[in-house]
């Protein structure tokens, strides 16, 4: 008898400290949504102008060289890209990086304090939703992109985009917008221009790509965002010569402080251990009671 309480304890001790691992469904931010995605090739003078709401859903993903289930999660999102009017962007890890020569820390800040996170793979849709990893919440990563893409912004309004290059290194970008205020009333709405790498080829990568696509070099933002003009210098690209600009509208919601709330907050994988726990202790009173 003793031995079996001693083995059953060990037992209950291992399914205590092991964590269990489950797929996690996606969950909301509170970082303000991303919506635009007019664009051009750095080379090339553009201009667009489009309803806003039928630009493409902004999808984020967050990467590294090294990571092979990154690879599943960009994969997936490319099978519905078209299907689902997606635009994807690629930002990967540079903070303490030695196998990664894509990143910057400044994206790399900005990843870390829009959404507390630094380890990839995460995706997250126009700026809102964020699914973390690449294990399927429901059938398969497709299912779940998909449900995530159809989650539309409440967004309206003309936007005109414009692209001169000035010479090899830097352009005039100029943006306007009728978007009605009343969209995100408790929000502000900045311009921001996203410098992106169609494609880059790095062959030391251990993730089994060899061509990087859609990787964001730079960002800059601009509080005007119903209409401006700048200069944009162009950061280098990694190799060719194959930059574009592109024009995201960001919200920046305005916090309101709270009286913090206190909350219980259980452990993943700790209920379905202390079921397990319960099993045991009973099988350990049902063996005692047998003995007497």
């Amino acid at each position: 008898m003793r031995r079996l309480i001693a083995i059953i304890s060990v037992l209950m001790l291992v399914v205590i400290t092991t964590p269990t691992t489950n797929a996690l469904p996606p969950e909301q931010t509170d970082a303000g949504a991303l919506f635009g995605g007019q664009s051009s090739i750095a080379n090339n003078t553009t201009a667009l102008t489009g309803e806003l709401a039928d630009m493409p859903v902004i999808v984020e993903e967050y990467t590294a060289t090294w990571c092979s289930n990154c690879v599943d999660v960009e994969m997936a999102i490319k099978n519905i890209a078209d299907q689902e009017n997606i635009k994807s962007y690629m930002f990967h890890r540079s903070i303490g990086e030695t196998q990664d020569p894509f990143g910057t820390d400044e994206l790399d800040e900005r990843w870390e304090s829009r959404y507390d996170r630094r380890a990839p793979p995460t995706a997250v849709f126009n700026g809102t939703e964020m699914k973390i990893g690449s294990v399927a919440d429901g059938e398969n990563l497709e299912e779940d992109y998909t449900n995530m893409a159809r989650v539309s912004l409440p967004v309206e309004g003309t936007s005109t985009f414009t692209w001169t290059p000035n010479g090899m290194n830097s352009g005039v970008v100029t943006w306007s917008n009728d978007m009605s205020e009343d969209i995100f009333p408790s929000s502000q709405i900045r311009a921001q221009i996203w410098v992106v790498e169609t494609t880059a080829k790095f062959e030391e990568g251990t993730n089994g790509l060899e061509d990087y696509n859609k990787i964001v070099r730079n960002i800059f933002e601009f509080e005007n965002f119903r209409n401006g003009s700048e200069v944009i210098d162009l950061p280098d690209a990694f190799d060719g010569d194959d930059l574009e600009i592109h024009l995201i509208y960001a919200e920046y919601p305005i916090l309101v402080s709270e009286e913090p709330i206190e909350e219980s907050v259980d452990k993943p994988g700790l209920l379905p251990n202390l079921t397990i726990l319960s099993t045991m202790l009973a099988i350990i009173a049902a063996s005692r009671f047998s003995k007497e």
